[in-house]
């Protein structure tokens, strides 16, 4: 739908984010872009998207911290963050 080769560009630049918030409706300041790379969450935050670092990728913690508002695990660790912010209520 909006991947680098669907004609928005590539991340850093927000084309990508910005083209699936267009797609879906959503406003991209009621979205998160997780990530595992500097590339990801400066994209996230070029569109305006609140920014979740991962672990799982080729960047260690020290470089995803200041891009990011939280710095996880993994992705499994994401609906509690989320619960313990009070950015959602339910999972389902």
């Amino acid at each position: 739908m909006a991947g680098y080769d669907s004609g928005h560009g590539g991340k850093p630049a927000p084309g990508q984010l910005l083209a699936f918030c267009a797609e879906t409706g959503l406003d991209a300041d009621h979205c998160v872009m997780v990530g595992d790379s500097t590339h990801d969450l400066r994209a996230g935050r070029a569109a305006g998207m609140r920014t979740i670092g991962v672990l799982t990728g080729p960047a260690p913690r020290e470089e995803l911290l200041p891009l990011a508002d939280v710095v996880l695990p993994s992705i499994g660790d994401i609906p509690g963050w989320l619960h313990s912010e009070n950015l959602f209520t339910s999972l389902t």
